[in-house]
């Protein structure tokens, strides 16, 4: 009896072992990245409050709080990679990162390289102005100059509104902001709590002005067909449940 059940044990060990080594042999995302001992995100760390820079020069920011909380469920280091936001989806696509986190929105044309999370808040575009400029519309982008990030649903909005004298693109929202508060372009079109951020700071020369242009969702993007994506939706659940998300972005309110 004790000899079957040694043999049993030692079945069950080899059939652990083997159940590990086909799920490496089988390309399992996860596997990978805690054999590294490595989650590696991409982001565009001028997004605030999604991510940006502290005072440090540390990358921070509510989906980097995610991200961590990903990589503390498998068990491994959280390495981020800051590029231009345009650069993002190739890099995914490209297995350059494992995670797309910055401040990225569900579309159609993303979906085509990657995978989504579940949402984890809603996004609006809005319109980042001169004080008192007057523009507080769709419809006042007649003829005027926008700036946009390049690569983003502000951009596809810009460009599909098609009524703006010229849609100037920079590869960061940082660029954008200059621009318009150098008088290079008229208004910028930008997420709700980035612009709002931006307004902030800069008070005595830009606000946010009308209503919201779109109605979006904020995700995390994840690569096509990647077993990491139930693990992402299961710390994004959670994190939802705990009422975490709303935590993250009022410790990142820089306004």
């Amino acid at each position: 009896m004790k000899k079957w059940t040694k043999f049993l044990a030692a079945l069950m060990m080899a059939l652990l072992i083997c159940g590990m080594l086909a799920a490496c042999a089988n390309g399992s995302e996860v596997a990978k990245i805690k054999k590294s001992g490595k989650l590696v995100v991409l982001t565009s760390a001028d997004f605030p409050p999604f991510e940006y820079l502290s005072e440090e020069g540390s990358i921070v920011g509510v989906d980097m709080e995610i991200c961590q909380a990903i990589a503390d469920e498998l068990g491994v280091e959280l390495e981020i990679v800051n590029m231009d936001f345009a650069e993002i989806p190739a890099a995914l696509a490209a297995g350059k990162g494992h995670i797309a986190a910055a401040g990225m929105t569900v579309t159609d044309e993303r979906k085509q390289s990657m995978d989504f999370t579940e949402s984890y808040m809603p996004a609006s575009q809005y319109l980042l102005v001169p004080a008192g400029s007057g523009i507080k519309t769709a419809a006042d982008l007649e003829g005027k100059a926008v700036g946009v990030q390049v690569g983003t649903t502000g951009d596809r909005f810009a460009t599909e509104q098609g009524n703006a004298k010229s849609v100037e693109r920079y590869a960061t929202l940082t660029e954008a902001a200059t621009a318009l508060m150098n008088g290079k372009v008229d208004v910028v079109i930008v997420d709700e709590l980035p612009a709002r951020a931006i307004a902030a700071q800069n008070a005595d020369k830009l606000e946010v002005a009308g209503e919201k242009l779109t109605e979006e969702q904020y995700a995390l993007g994840i690569a096509k067909d990647s077993d990491l994506l139930k693990k992402a939706n299961k710390v994004m659940e959670e994190l939802k449940e705990e009422g975490k998300i709303d935590a993250f972005v009022l410790n990142h309110n820089v306004q």
